[in-house]
């Protein structure tokens, strides 16, 4: 069963990070810094996740992707007001 899990994590990864490097792309070009610290919090959530994945099962890594995404999409959004503002 853990072997299991330690093979879908990163295909859960690869998943989202077309999205998510997509969004830091292009707020990047906007907010370099506040960017790079959203990232590097991403990073370390995507370590916390995996971490409970492994040790709780699916039902144990709800409050790493959460915390995963809100930033993204907090960022996500946050560019597009930008963008469409200057526009």
């Amino acid at each position: 069963v853990q072997f299991k899990q330690l093979g879908s994590n990163p295909l859960e990864f690869v998943e989202t990070l077309p999205i998510i490097l997509g969004v830091y792309l292009v707020s990047g070009l906007y907010f370099p810094v506040i960017t790079l610290y959203l990232s590097a919090f991403s990073v370390l959530i995507r370590i916390i996740y995996a971490i409970q994945y492994l040790r709780g099962g699916p039902n144990k890594r709800l409050s790493g992707a959460i915390a995963e995404r809100v930033p993204v999409f907090g960022m996500m959004l946050y560019t597009l007001a930008k963008i469409i503002y200057e526009f």
